[in-house]
């Protein structure tokens, strides 16, 4: 799920100088801990070079690894407020917005940071409004961990998010608790750019924009979005590709869900709880989120498949309202289709959607779609939870609060 040279563009925050209290922990630093890239733990000795105690703590670990120690690790170790200083940006992109960065070369972060359960609130940009995160720039080894980011208030131009611009890295365990997260293109509530993996994050602030607006990530590029979860409000504004997980995808979201209202604006395509545009593989998705807005290709789950090599839906659920604007190539799990596209073992709630273009009943062998209505006696086991028969082969699993059990079925 990596690469070495993508995509970013230009991120800054505000520039203090501060007092640098952050410094090598040695008694410290070194506790052994389980870390868990994917679908593998790994047991791994951690040296923190930092601790965080305050928002200047966190000004002074910028600087450390802009001045060029990239591979630093740092743990937030208590709550902060960051409303009252200019966050240094950790690791800016340098360069235009087009320019396809050489990872040897960019400054990247690739060490850790840990939250450790803790929350950074208040966060702001700066007067350069141009590319907004916490962090800009996470390399192949970078990490962002168990780390919640509360009361956030970002407004940018491209490239707005609150934890990363642009990852090659491992974003897991993270939550945006609260707050608004609105630019011009490319916003999203974790990650803008997501060539790594995002694993078990939730987003639970508004984000709003006007082009590529997505509740996690923006663009899954070559990324993975795995067991996430989007809660806040989406809304998309003029032509934006908008969806509850992600914009656009390019490779695979799977195991996630969305409960939040995804809203587009009138003149806008592509609209979805999941994604807006499928270009890869959505797999054991759920989506119970009102999808509203838009005038094509709005589903409850992908609004567009363009399946210019493949693309696939598939094992997903929507039981959200779906109330586009027109009826055109809409439907209640996938809207517009083009391409080599495949969509089985979908169901629907028919009380619920809206029914367009006949997309969610067999129109064809290559889209299957059920209602679900016939089935809720015997797989709602308890409040909140469904538990959906998943075929893989002659293998069944079962889906529970939407995520698969093994996820390594899946591959």
């Amino acid at each position: 799920m990596k690469t070495n040279k993508f995509i970013i563009p230009l991120l800054v925050l505000g520039l203090v100088v501060a007092f640098s209290s952050c410094k090598d922990e040695k008694e410290e630093g070194v506790f052994e801990e389980s870390m868990d890239r994917g679908s593998s733990d790994v047991q791994q000795e951690v040296f923190y070079h930092c601790n965080i105690n305050s928002a200047n703590d966190l000004v002074s670990f910028a600087q450390r690894v802009n001045s060029g120690e990239k591979n630093l690790n740092a743990r937030l170790m208590c709550d902060i407020d960051v409303s009252k200083v200019k966050l240094v940006t950790i690791a800016p992109i340098v360069g235009n917005n087009s320019v396809l960065m050489d990872e040897k070369n960019a400054l990247v972060f690739n060490g850790i940071f840990n939250g450790n359960g803790h929350t950074i609130s208040g966060m702001t940009n700066s007067e350069l409004k141009d590319n907004v995160a916490l962090i800009g720039s996470l390399g192949t080894s970078g990490e962002v961990r168990d780390l919640k980011v509360a009361s956030v208030s970002l407004d940018g131009h491209r490239g707005v998010a609150a934890i990363c611009v642009a990852s090659q890295g491992l974003i897991q365990h993270c939550e945006v608790v609260s707050g608004e997260i609105s630019g011009s293109a490319a916003v999203a509530g974790v990650c803008a750019y997501n060539y790594g993996v995002v694993q078990d994050c939730v987003n639970r602030a508004t984000i709003v924009g006007e082009e590529s607006v997505g509740g996690l990530c923006a663009m899954n590029n070559m990324g993975l979005i795995d067991g996430c979860e989007n809660a806040g409000e989406v809304v998309g504004q003029k032509s934006a590709i908008i969806g509850g997980l992600a914009a656009v995808n390019n490779n695979y979201i799977v195991n996630s869900k969305n409960n939040g209202k995804v809203r587009n604006g009138f003149s806008a395509e592509g609209t979805g709880g999941i994604c807006g545009q499928n270009n890869a593989m959505v797999y054991n998705c759920f989506n119970e989120g009102v999808v509203e807005g838009g005038v094509s290709g709005v589903a409850g789950i992908c609004g567009k498949l363009l399946g210019v090599t493949s693309a696939e839906v598939k094992n997903c659920i929507s039981v959200g309202a779906v109330q586009p604007q027109k009826r055109e190539n809409s439907g209640a799990v996938v809207g517009w289709l083009s391409g080599n596209c495949e969509v089985k073992t979908c169901y629907y709630d028919p009380e619920s959607s809206i029914l367009l273009d006949g997309l969610a009943e067999p129109a064809s062998e290559s889209v299957m779609c059920t209602s679900i209505r016939p089935y809720l006696n015997n797989w709602i086991k308890e409040e909140g939870t469904i538990y959906v028969p998943l075929q893989r082969g002659s293998k069944s699993v079962s889906l529970k609060d939407w995520k698969v059990v093994d996820r390594n079925l899946l591959f």
